[in-house]
């Protein structure tokens, strides 16, 4: 080894590829000691360890490979990690993924490696037991190498449950050489063509947008389209609801209805206040084109139990890529939410961003407001058309015991003044049912923290938010105690040293004020830059705190009618300076204010 990997190793020239003498180099050597020049070479040159070392050496022994064509075949698997590869190379790169995991040898993975092997898929201990329940693990005790290949090889299956091998939590088996590449060195990711387009009308009586298969006049005579770039499954991945499906069919014309909508409110001349929008009930009406209140609740119930199903196929800490877009408490208006939307783009891929951008909405979306339900409807409807998009981030709001407690300003009666008693309690229990499986925060590109409310004292940790909150979470009482604070908790409105700690909270005995020191720790130990929460109304929509370490967000402007905020959203995106930028865009609030003490 000493002689094998001077610095020159790293470039290797063709004549000394592998060591002196190339190929001749290692016949020369015993059995055992090829082995070892292999695990060695492969740790200097592609940064594996030994048991990512062995793992490719078993998966490169078929048709009796010699140790030095072993070495070059996984050289190339390695530097082809993409779906470009050929079949062989990802056979045994697949092959090589079950070895690493079979860490006993004994060519079976027992229920722990496939664990383990889930383990790194998912976030948390209870993702994992879910996801071996819904792929069909939950009763098997052991997987030999041919069903691991087959199951792995199933996307739709993996899928289905939003796992992918390529987004193993570390790809330890690939080496950290290959994990530390450059953009420059990075293989460019595998190239497909969409079969659909998305047609645009201009006609000035019924402008609409519309998604049409590519016809024969779009392409070349004879025209036959290389495998290679063909697309697999929609694009909006294999847990959306399906084209074709009454779940599909209501949510997109929901989706559809409301950015028109969004678009004709904000080229209005007079603005005015979301509790004088629409009063007439006949929202629920335009949503789904159905006037029988009957009907209404049907649609709701489909939507919410499409929707429960994906929540509850992902953790309770999400990860989110950038770039994205941070919504704060909404709180039922309607009219705000499709406003900033208008404004600043649209989750939709007819003339919106959603196909570039993901979106967080961080809870409180019902309580106090005119439109609560139908709040409610149009983010689960964007939740299963666009279910790797949009994240639904829980609040203190999404609760049964706070809907009730807010009479009649909450959430259920809501419900029931819009469809009366018996659909409305239908209703208000079939939306709940997704609350209980909603996560309780978001973490975008491993670096900026969303969640409602705030740290409390601190003392908990992502890994807490992985692992320990129990679902479906029907109260606050069935988790941990910093769920509350994950909830409720505020920060302290100074950065000043006597504001540091730990504090009482106005809100109750039971949650904590913290202080820039409690946002400071927590983000150096956790690993993260910034918090992005929510819960306060704030004079801008937005309110930089902490040394820039938090951010209080608020979507709803002129809060209940009796407030003169704006309201806004944050944009998470990579800049071209290659930093990933927070920047505040605003809604600005109007002169409409009811000041009605009664409303807040």
């Amino acid at each position: 080894p000493d002689m094998l990997y001077g610095a020159a190793c790293r470039q290797p020239e063709p004549e000394t590829r592998g060591g002196d003498g190339g190929e001749r180099g290692w016949t020369k050597l015993t059995e055992s000691e090829q082995l070892e020049r292999f695990l060695s070479a492969s740790k200097n040159e592609l940064g594996m360890d030994r048991r990512a070392g062995m793992a490719w050496y078993r998966a490169s022994g078929v048709m009796r490979r010699s140790a030095f064509e072993r070495y070059e075949l996984v050289k190339e698997a390695v530097s082809k990690m993409d779906e470009r590869a050929d079949v062989e190379t990802r056979l045994i790169a697949s092959s090589a993924l079950f070895h690493f995991y079979d860490e006993d040898q004994d060519g079976r993975l027992s229920r722990n490696e496939i664990a383990a092997f889930m383990r790194d898929m998912c976030r948390g201990e209870d993702h994992v037991i879910w996801c071996m329940d819904a792929i069909g693990l939950g009763e098997c005790s052991e997987l030999t190498e041919e069903a691991f290949l087959r199951l792995i090889s199933d996307k739709r299956k993996m899928q289905s449950v939003g796992l992918r091998t390529r987004s193993l939590r570390t790809r330890r088996f690939l080496g950290s050489h290959s994990r530390q590449q450059s953009d420059s060195e990075a293989l460019p990711p595998k190239v497909v063509l969409d079969p659909r387009q998305v047609l645009a009308s201009n006609d000035t009586h019924c402008p609409d947008v519309t998604s049409l298969w590519i016809g024969p006049s779009a392409v070349n005579k004879e025209f036959l389209l290389d495998p290679t770039l063909e697309s697999e499954g929609d694009w909006r991945g294999y847990i959306a609801a399906p084209r074709g499906t009454i779940e599909h069919s209501i949510a997109s014309g929901v989706v559809s209805r409301m950015q028109n909508l969004a678009l004709k409110t904000r080229w209005l001349s007079e603005d005015i206040g979301d509790e004088e929008w629409e009063r007439n009930g006949s929202l629920l009406s335009r949503m789904f084109k159905e006037d029988t209140i009957e009907g209404q609740a049907d649609r709701i119930m489909i939507i919410m139990g499409a929707c429960k199903n994906i929540v509850a196929l992902q953790p309770t800490l999400v990860h989110v890529p950038a770039p994205c877009k941070v919504i704060g408490d909404l709180h039922g208006q309607l009219r705000d939410m499709l406003l900033l939307l208008s404004s600043f783009g649209f989750p939709s891929h007819y003339g919106g961003d959603i196909e570039s951008t993901a979106y967080i909405f961080n809870g409180d979306w019902v309580d106090r407001g005119c439109h609560q339900l139908e709040v409610v409807v149009l983010l689960c409807a964007l939740k299963i058309l666009y279910p790797l998009k949009i994240f639904l981030v829980r609040g203190n709001h999404e609760f049964r015991a706070q809907n009730e407690f807010m009479g009649k300003v909450g959430f259920r009666q809501a419900c029931i003044t819009a469809l009366g008693e018996q659909e409305g309690e239908n209703v208000y229990h079939s939306v709940h049912e997704v609350f209980d499986w909603l996560p309780l925060s978001a973490l975008i590109e491993d670096s900026i923290l969303t969640l409602h409310g705030g740290l409390g004292d601190g003392t908990w940790g992502l890994k807490n938010l992985a692992d320990d909150i129990p679902r479906p979470l029907r109260n606050e009482a069935q988790g941990p105690a910093f769920v509350t604070q994950v909830l409720w908790s505020d920060p302290t409105d100074s950065d000043a040293f006597m504001a540091h700690g730990v504090h009482p909270n106005p809100r109750g005995s039971h949650i904590q004020t913290f202080g820039q020191d409690i946002t400071h720790k927590f983000c150096l130990r956790e690993g993260v830059q910034c918090i992005i929460r929510s819960h306060q109304c704030v004079k801008d929509g937005y309110k930089i705190m902490h040394g820039g370490r938090l951010i209080t967000l608020f979507s709803a402007r002129n809060y209940a009618s009796a407030e003169s905020n704006d309201g806004a959203l944050l944009l998470v995106a990579y800049d071209d300076n290659g930093h990933l930028r927070i920047r505040p865009k605003r809604l600005q609030h109007s002169s409409f204010v009811c000041e009605d003490p009664s409303a807040s």
